[in-house]
């Protein structure tokens, strides 16, 4: 499948057009995210963020969550399912880290009964304000049917994916989740890597998250390549 003209670029990802109607090209990228640091690649960042995330959209898949993955194509390239993208970020919580930290006052580290589902409008001039469901009704973003889809979705992927990485003696922290419109259907859309979730090592705590890949830049090919080590992705 050939690419045609590019739709979309940021610091993570091209997104082009296909020789198929309806269908994109994504192509992960090797381009260094940071400012900080001088080194232009990280070699292995475009194949790892590929990888995991096609393994896991086939995960989930084959538990009947409906995504806009179609197949794997290249190391770095996936082909995906164009679909009407949701203008809102839904942060899943199982464990208190980061800002959840400091405006509710939650110990860092804190294991949740109740994992937090929470929303966040893709507005980046505006720092990705919080917001509920009536903000998100008010600005026509999804109605209550899709929202209750979302949050029940949602709340099933974590589900499934914490399983997973305890599976592989790693715990999920978190993670940021972004649904499209298909046809109708709700569905996930856009990555599901280390750079949108925070995974940790059960044992050690080694951490596969972006602050460390930021702060530990200089050893970022090796954090990319243990993790698709721990989660069985085979070259």
């Amino acid at each position: 499948m050939k690419k045609r003209q590019l739709i979309h670029t940021d610091n993570s990802k091209k997104i082009y057009k296909s020789s198929k109607e309806g269908q994109f090209i994504v192509e992960f990228l090797d381009d260094n995210p940071f400012k900080k640091t001088k080194r232009k690649k990280i070699s292995s960042r475009g194949e790892c963020n590929n990888s995991v995330s096609a393994l896991i959209f086939e995960f989930l898949e084959s538990y009947h969550v409906s995504t806009y993955f179609v197949q794997k194509s290249d190391v770095k390239e996936m082909i995906v399912e164009k679909c009407d993208p949701i203008p809102i970020k839904v942060i899943v919580r199982n464990i208190a880290w980061g800002e959840v930290c400091e405006t509710y006052g939650i110990p860092k580290g804190k294991v949740l009964e109740y994992p937090i589902i929470e929303y966040h409008l893709k507005d980046k001039k505006r720092h990705y304000p919080f917001a509920n469901e009536y903000h998100i009704y008010a600005l026509n973003h999804a109605n209550p049917e899709e929202m209750k889809t979302i949050s029940k979705v949602s709340s099933k992927i974590n589900a499934i994916l914490k399983s997973f990485f305890k599976r592989r003696g790693l715990k999920l922290v978190d993670m940021k989740l972004e649904f499209g419109k298909l046809e109708g259907k709700i569905v996930v859309c856009d990555e599901i890597t280390t750079e949108t979730c925070r995974i940790w090592d059960e044992h050690s705590n080694e951490r596969y998250d972006i602050e460390t890949i930021e702060k530990k830049s200089e050893s970022a090919d090796k954090i990319y390549k243990t993790l698709m080590e721990k989660i069985n992705i085979v070259k």
